[in-house]
């Protein structure tokens, strides 16, 4: 299908908003918040307050279709409020995974760097699962190994951290797991620790208060989602779909 939706100005798109139903005070105040948050979020913040109507299809199955205007009474300030929220409970989520982040990177690094301080170049140090190449021929591909460290090495290359470059000049670039882990996002984490030996992972599980390494992956995989929706301003899709398409 085509594209064929017209760029509009945002008086435009006051307007349009008004015509949905959206009750509209203050031109001004609603320039202002096209201007610094975007047509496209503020309708993705509405959608919860869009009315609806039940339609029955031809095997009778209800199904709930979200018609193209606001419940009466929805009004700026709706936006505005949720708007607010959002922002305050993203700084409140990224300060909450930044601390469980920070101390999965020292304990990770602790318990593999016990066994080797270049632990996470060791196959012998992981899971089969982890350090197993596909050798299929239809697909061939490294292994999760292998692609882990090709990442992390872009990742410690395009760094300008001071401890960095210590090990880059002094050691040959070669840094020990416990601190190359000062290096990584969640998500290294994720994967490294989901490759880790069942006995390594469950300690690390356990200084967490976690009594399995499955929970502990699990764990891990939710947070860094939650962390990169709040770091990069998505929205929650639950909460209000703000890019499904205007009907």
């Amino acid at each position: 299908m085509e594209y064929t939706k017209k760029w509009l100005p945002l008086e435009a798109q006051v307007e349009r908003l008004v015509q949905r139903g959206l009750e509209v005070d203050d031109l001004a105040r609603a320039l202002r918040l096209l201007e610094s948050v975007g047509y496209y979020r503020v309708t993705g913040y509405l959608y919860p307050f869009l009315e609806s109507e039940k339609q029955v299809d031809d095997q009778g199955h209800t199904k709930i279709r979200v018609l193209n205007r606001y419940q009466p009474g929805t009004a700026l300030h709706h936006a505005e409020e949720i708007i607010d929220f959002d922002r305050q409970l993203r700084m409140l989520v990224m300060e909450g995974v930044e601390r469980i982040e920070v101390a999965v990177r020292m304990r990770i690094g602790y318990v593999l760097g016990r066994t080797s301080p270049f632990a996470h170049e060791n196959p012998t140090c992981f899971d089969d699962s982890f350090t197993r190449a596909n050798t299929d021929s239809r697909d061939p591909r490294p292994s999760k190994q292998v692609l882990w460290l090709e990442r992390v090495k872009q990742r410690r290359d395009g760094s300008d951290e001071q401890f960095v470059a210590h090990f880059r000049q002094k050691y040959d670039d070669h840094m020990p797991v416990w601190a190359l882990t000062e290096l990584l996002e969640l998500g290294h984490l994720s994967n490294l620790y989901q490759g880790m030996l069942q006995k390594d992972a469950e300690e690390v599980a356990t200084a967490f208060g976690i009594p399995q390494k499955k929970m502990m992956g699990s764990w891990l995989a939710s947070l860094n989602y939650v962390r990169n929706v709040a770091a990069h301003q998505g929205v929650s899709d639950g909460l209000c779909k703000p890019y499904r398409e205007e009907r």
